[in-house]
């Protein structure tokens, strides 16, 4: 009888639920996939060995050896590029020599600048979006009520791997101002430890704002409470966000996107929400609380106050294999 087994697929799976595993109990955060993804065209070049060698069970027993050669080393290397930490296997001065002859950018010639949105440059002012699309990178976005002009960024980067770039365009008393950051030219990053920072901070906070913020595998934290919102919309990839909003700062609605990510969302205890939710292998919780978890589909949930709260809030959000733990106080 032939065997159908097939042992690279067995490693494949092997291999996603151990990085799933070590993701949900915390021991591995859920950024590790921007490492991983990244070597997706393995799968491809996996296919194309298991139409050379064929069916039969030793080309299997084969590929399989080799899969699990390949998975490992990929687990190996996207750790230590998570991680950040030196190993005694690939000491980093040998790692450095290594990029002197290939671009790996390991010199991490960081470069500080402050860049300011004036109001002086743009009279008139009663409303400001503020859209923040964020890579691989961490970022803060705070408030200061003495600050006199509508945003400060504050960056720390290596220029020529991430950079940022700051636009601020206004029409009919709205300004709208787009932070993003930039790859100006690909780099392998197996091997550093380059870490970009961008700190943001509104002032004039008396003027209604929305938020669209857009964060890929980076880091985020957004802490306000005097900042009028009108409306927050948010897309995390692989990365981690934490979102305060209190007293003032608590907008009409929540827009909430997440794929493989982390968000904490913080808003004041006596404000009633209705939660209208779509779930995919991740969870939610109110307070380390379950509201759903693994697959469910598209369903509402209202807080214990929601009926009698004065305030109320509208969240969406689709969660995939990540979480959002909704915290109140």
């Amino acid at each position: 009888m032939k065997s159908n087994k097939d042992f690279g697929g067995a490693v494949f799976l092997i291999f996603l639920g151990t990085i799933f595993l070590l993701n949900t109990t915390g021991t591995v955060g859920w950024g590790i996939w921007e490492y991983i993804l990244a070597f997706w065209p393995i799968l491809i070049v996996l296919m194309g060995l298991k139409l050379i060698i064929g069916e039969s069970l030793i080309a299997r027993i084969i590929l399989g050896i080799i899969s699990l050669i390949v998975y490992t080393s990929i687990g190996f290397i996207s750790f230590y590029s998570y991680s950040k930490t030196n190993s005694e296997v690939f000491p980093y001065d040998i790692i450095r020599n290594v990029g002197k002859h290939y671009d790996f950018n390991v010199n991490r010639d960081y470069k500080e600048e402050e860049t300011i949105i004036k109001e002086v440059d743009h009279l008139g002012i009663e409303k400001r979006n503020l859209n923040i699309d964020v890579g691989a990178s961490k970022f803060t976005l705070v408030e200061d009520k003495e600050l006199s002009d509508y945003l400060k960024l504050q960056s720390k980067y290596v220029p020529g791997y991430i950079e940022p770039n700051l636009t601020a365009n206004d029409s009919e008393k709205e300004l709208t101002i787009s932070f993003r950051t930039e790859t100006q030219r690909k780099m392998f990053r197996f091997w550093n430890d380059i870490s970009s920072t961008f700190d943001l901070t509104i002032g004039l906070p008396n003027i209604l704002t929305s938020l669209d913020i857009d964060l890929g595998a980076g880091e985020g934290d957004i802490t306000l409470n005097r900042t009028l919102l009108d409306t927050v919309t948010v897309k995390v990839g692989a990365g981690d966000l934490d979102i305060s909003l209190l007293d003032f700062s608590v907008p009409k609605t929540i827009d909430l996107s997440i794929g493989a990510a982390s968000v904490n969302l913080t808003i004041p205890k006596d404000i009633g929400y209705e939660l209208t939710y779509t779930l995919g292998v991740g969870d939610i919780t109110e307070n380390g609380k379950s509201i759903a978890s693994f697959v469910s589909k598209e369903d509402t949930y209202k807080s214990s106050n929601y009926d009698s709260a004065k305030k109320k809030l509208s969240i969406t959000t689709d969660v995939g294999v990540g979480s959002l733990n909704i915290v109140t106080k």
